[in-house]
């Protein structure tokens, strides 16, 4: 916690522990993101505001905007630590490139341009 608040607000911070010492951790600093018992992941979930605070963030204004952006909704994910897959971490076979690709931009993308990006790939793009 010193050390945290000792420098520049950071854009994401990674906690990993127990949840009473995790809500200990996020009560006493102030982050963009926070992951618990993981990294990365809560980038991925869009149900979960990112951004930063202070230097490492990026302010948004006028109307709601600008209320949001000075109320600061700090994005917290749990994530249990007793499965860790290893299919997480290199080598990366090309399975487990596809299977991240799927995670990672499956979501971002509507089902249509998905279809449409498909059938480019397939078609050649002659």
């Amino acid at each position: 916690v010193e050390h945290v608040n000792a420098g520049e607000k950071p854009l994401a911070m990674y906690i990993f522990g127990k949840r009473g010492a995790a809500e200990e951790i996020i009560s006493r600093t102030s982050s963009g993101g926070v992951c618990v018992n993981d990294t990365v992941y809560h980038i991925t979930n869009p149900h979960l505001p990112f951004g930063g605070v202070g230097g490492s963030g990026v302010g948004r204004y006028h109307g709601k905007f600008g209320f949001d952006e000075f109320s600061h909704l700090r994005g917290v994910m749990y994530r249990a630590a007793w499965l860790d897959l290893p299919q997480r971490y290199p080598p990366y076979t090309e399975a487990n490139l596809r299977m991240f690709e799927r995670l990672i931009v499956g979501p971002m993308l509507p089902p249509g341009a998905k279809l449409a990006l498909g059938a480019g790939v397939a078609g050649g793009g002659g």
